[in-house]
């Protein structure tokens, strides 16, 4: 799917407040109270940080939503902007080069929020989900069995 891959801006990912989940995908944080600080002003919405890919979307319009795979992240930092501290991620060129700022208060969930996005972050990195599954049915034999023997 394209959602393992692809950064998604306005897409149907939320259902009354709720991820749509994909296949294999598991929330492992869900912040209320998270403002994106896209353009000249803030919204205020709720960031989900799962094992594939971290959404946030607006409380009053479920359709103003951003869906960031890790295979899109270049960057997760905190940063000064002028609305405080915030958390900033930044995104391949291949996805639009965006550069995505979150205000979370207080200071310390800002942290321990940008920590949980770096750790799933890396672990995506280190074992990927695609969602993709397969399984390997007939093996094939070793070399050695497979060798005739010259006589």
């Amino acid at each position: 799917s394209k959602l393992y891959r692809d950064l998604k801006l306005r897409g149907a990912l939320i259902r009354h407040g709720a991820l749509l989940q994909l296949p294999d995908e598991e929330v492992f944080l869900r912040q209320p109270g998270v403002w994106n600080l896209s353009a000249e002003q803030g919204n205020l919405g709720t960031l989900f940080v799962t094992n594939v890919r971290m959404v946030w979307h607006a409380d009053l319009a479920e359709n103003f939503n951003v869906s960031i795979p890790y295979l899109q992240i270049t960057a997760i930092s905190v940063r000064d902007s002028r609305f405080g501290k915030a958390l900033v991620v930044s995104t391949s060129a291949r996805s639009g080069s965006y550069t995505l700022g979150f205000k979370i208060d207080p200071a310390e969930k800002l942290e321990e929020v940008s920590q949980s996005v770096a750790a799933m972050h890396k672990t995506f990195a280190l074992r990927p989900v695609f969602g993709v599954k397969y399984t390997i049915e007939n093996k094939a034999a070793p070399l050695e069995a497979r060798t005739v023997a010259r006589v």
